[in-house]
């Protein structure tokens, strides 16, 4: 997130289709993977005007976990 952020803007790490509540970096660091993390990963903003709340959603990003050979 930039150092002065823009009152209003939420972003928001997803994980197939769920908003991961703890990820609140620009950068997401998954460390021991396991099969369960695999999916799609995408990033929402969401930015909360007078009128309304205006977003957006990424492309998804896909985490395959293959075991060790």
């Amino acid at each position: 997130m930039p150092p002065d952020p823009i009152a209003g803007l939420r972003e928001f790490i997803m994980q197939k289709d769920q908003a991961l509540l703890e990820q609140t970096n620009a950068t997401l660091v998954l460390t021991h993977v396991q099969p369960a993390d695999a999916g799609s990963y995408s990033v929402a903003v969401a930015h909360l005007l007078p009128w309304g709340e205006l977003g957006v959603t990424s492309s998804n990003a896909v985490l395959r976990v293959e075991p060790p050979r």
